[in-house]
Order: structure tokens, then C-alpha cells, then sequence
């Protein structure tokens, strides 16, 4: 009897998040899925958590690629590749998305079959780079500061 290969499992934690502004990597994207609402794509969103797990969002867009401000497929796309996206884009490459950062905007709200609650993510923001500080004044060299002096 030949020897069956299973599928490799994902595991994902699924939790309820409280009302705050979540740093995510994105990791996974799947779709078109038609449904109800037309075309839309799947966004996997891993919030890495100091006090366990990470925990998986979903995050569902239209295909619909626009420069209204409420585009969610275009927010997503500024916010995770930059503020030069533009909304011409011919078709939107997916794999380059893919372990790139950026924050999500997580809120409670009720179900719509009215079973408790989940997370909904009301606004996707582009994660700002670190700062580098400059040195105080009085740590920077003296001909720095003062470049006449060097010449003397």
C-alpha cells in the first residue's frame, strides 16, 4: 500500500482583540472568492503579541483598486508598500505584499448572526520607519560646530 502525504497544517489563533491600533505582518493573501458582496480577496494579518501567540485577522477587500480614500484595497496597498501606489496600477502584485508591516486599527463589535462578538479592523495605517536621533549639540566634534575654527 502506497504512503499517503497529509497536507501541511497552519495554525492560526483566532482571538478577540481589544480596541486598539495592532502592528501586523501580512501572511497570506487568498482569492478572488465571489460571494455576496461580488469579487474579493482574504488578507491574513498576524499580530505578533508579547504575551503569547500571534493571533490571525481577516481582512477582506473589494477588487476594486481606486484612489478614493476609502479604498480599502488601496489603503492596504499604500500602507504596506508605500505612499507611491498609485492608482493606475495595471493589476496589484499580491506576492510583493507578502511579510510586509504595517498597523491595523482593531475594534469590537457584535456579530452579525447576533453570537457575541469579533474584530473588525476599521482603517489599515502604514507603519511609521524608526527615527534616528542626532546627537546633542555638545556630543558632535568641535570643528563641527564650529568649521572656522579648524582652518586656524
Amino acid at each position: 500500500m502506497a504512503e499517503m502525504s497529509l497536507p501541511t497544517i497552519k495554525r492560526r489563533v483566532f482571538e478577540l482583540l481589544d480596541d486598539d491600533t495592532y502592528p501586523f505582518t501580512l501572511s497570506e493573501v487568498t482569492g478572488p472568492h465571489e460571494g455576496d458582496f461580488g469579487s474579493r480577496m482574504k488578507f491574513f494579518l498576524t499580530v505578533e503579541r508579547d504575551d503569547g501567540d500571534p493571533v490571525t485577522l481577516v481582512y477582506w477587500t473589494p477588487l476594486t483598486f481606486s484612489d478614493h480614500p476609502k479604498c480599502k484595497l488601496m489603503n492596504l496597498a499604500k500602507a504596506l508598500c508605500g505612499a507611491d501606489v498609485v492608482a493606475d496600477w495595471d493589476g496589484v502584485d499580491f506576492a510583493a505584499m507578502l511579510g510586509k508591516r504595517a498597523k491595523a486599527v482593531v475594534k469590537r463589535a457584535p456579530r452579525n448572526d447576533g453570537n457575541g462578538e469579533c474584530n473588525i479592523i476599521s482603517d489599515i495605517l502604514a507603519q511609521r520607519p524608526a527615527k534616528t536621533a542626532k546627537p546633542p549639540e555638545s556630543a558632535r566634534p568641535y570643528t563641527e560646530l564650529f568649521p572656522d575654527a579648524a582652518s586656524e
